[in-house]
């Protein structure tokens, strides 16, 4: 083997590695701040009930009329949760 070639077995290895790493950390930081956008859109509240007669109170909602309104929110949707 010619000992004066870049092209060995150990430099292509350290070449691949290196390779991997360029491409893992630039994915790895956009993947990282996706999860915060998530985390920061969690607080809103998913299904609301309204309407003459709807008492919530907490998380827990009584009723004396049988026509209730619901709004359900998606987070994905509008940009206020």
């Amino acid at each position: 083997m010619n000992s004066g070639s870049i092209f060995t077995k150990n430099n292509l290895i350290t070449l691949l590695f290196l390779a991997i790493l360029i491409l893992a950390i630039p994915l790895a930081v956009k993947l990282a701040q996706q999860t915060q956008i998530f985390k920061s859109k969690a607080g809103s509240t998913p299904i609301q009930f309204s309407g003459t007669g709807v008492d919530c109170a907490g998380t827990s909602c009584t009723t004396t009329n049988t026509n209730v309104n619901v709004i359900l929110n998606s987070c994905f949707e509008d940009s206020s949760c």
